[in-house]
Formats: C-alpha cells, structure tokens, sequence
C-alpha cells in the first residue's frame, strides 16, 4: 500500500475494511501462503496461521483449525466455493474491481440479526 492510496478516499473504505479483516482472522507477516491459481487473469491464495512455525523460509501448510481467508486478483472468475479451497464455506468479505477476499464462514461471528432469528 502506498500513502497516495490511504489518502484516496475512493480506495481509503476498502483499506480499512482490508486492515479489520486481517486482524480479525489472524494474519501477520509469517502468514502461510497457498497459491491456489495463478495465471494470466487470475491470481488467487489461500492464507492463513502456518501448521508448523518456520524460523526461516515461508510455509504453504495453512492449519485449517484457525481462521484464514482466500484471496483472488485479476480479472478471471474464481472463488473459493467452486474449487472447494480447505473444503470450506467461503464468505466474500471484501470486493472491487478485479479482486475479492474471502473468510472462512466456519469462524466468522454471527451477522446482526443472525443471532436473533436462531
């Protein structure tokens, strides 16, 4: 992220929501990183806590006891739904133009009036 987009207030919402969705789930700077496509149009990962903590190198092996999220960039359809990423429901939490991020429905907190209507 560049300073002239936190200033863009078009672009400033998005960031936010992208900064409480990260902190919500978990994820820091050893985060483990699962490309799931990457082609031309479509570049998508699932991230999340690694299985085993690693003091060198990076991980792929996210432990799917803990929250995580799936991302995708590019112009491409992709979700994590339709190829089944961790056998999970995913919920999208975050979208625009030619991206979108996802969090693990089974770890998510009750919406407004979820709570209520159970």
């Amino acid at each position: 992220m560049f300073y002239d987009h936190w200033k863009d207030p078009v672009l400033k919402g998005c960031i936010e929501d992208l900064i409480a969705l990260r902190r919500r789930v978990g994820v820091e700077s050893n985060a483990a990183v699962y490309i799931v496509r990457a082609t031309e149009g479509c570049y998508a990962a699932h991230v999340g806590s690694p299985k085993d903590m690693q003091e060198v190198g990076s991980s792929s092996d996210i432990d799917l006891n803990k929250p995580s999220l799936c991302m995708k960039i590019g112009p491409d359809d992709w979700s994590p739904n339709k190829t089944k990423v961790g056998d999970a429901e995913w919920k999208c939490k975050a979208s625009g133009d030619g991206w979108a991020v996802w969090e693990n429905a089974k770890f998510m907190e009750p919406e407004d009036g979820a709570a209520a209507a159970s």
